[in-house]
């Protein structure tokens, strides 16, 4: 039987898995749905950056409830260990997302000119 603050992590780490995997359906469901306005690269990005989300939750209910510091060291640090690799993984995967936001908005400001140029162009030669 698990005591009441094991009961209390447990159930808010569980709250928090279920978000992030009701998030990351969403998501892909609004993607398939074309109401989401990016490309496939930046979709893996993101869904790739909920399941490390979610395999965090995961290590830390091991750490806070399965795990005891004191009689199980190695594998306390070693899930600790992963626990922060993850968190560096997500903050790479965030970095990456940006810049594919960024390069994406270049690329839709560089069509919009051109067709902008093009416009003006047609417009000038025809009066």
């Amino acid at each position: 039987m698990l005591t009441e603050h094991a009961q209390l992590v447990t159930w808010c780490l569980g709250l928090l898995a279920t978000a992030t995997l009701t998030g990351l359906g969403i998501m892909l469901r609004q993607w398939q749905a074309g109401r989401l306005v990016i490309d496939r690269r930046q979709l893996r990005v993101r869904l790739t950056g909920g399941l490390v989300l979610l395999a965090i939750w995961v290590l830390l209910g091991a750490l806070l409830v399965g795990i005891d510091p004191l009689s199980q060291r190695r594998p306390w640090v070693g899930c600790f260990g992963a626990v922060l690799l993850l968190c560096v993984l997500l903050l790479m995967l965030a970095m990456l997302d940006m810049r594919l936001l960024v390069l994406n908005r270049l690329r839709a400001e560089s069509r919009l000119a051109s067709e902008t140029a093009k416009l003006w162009k047609q417009g000038r030669d025809g009066s």
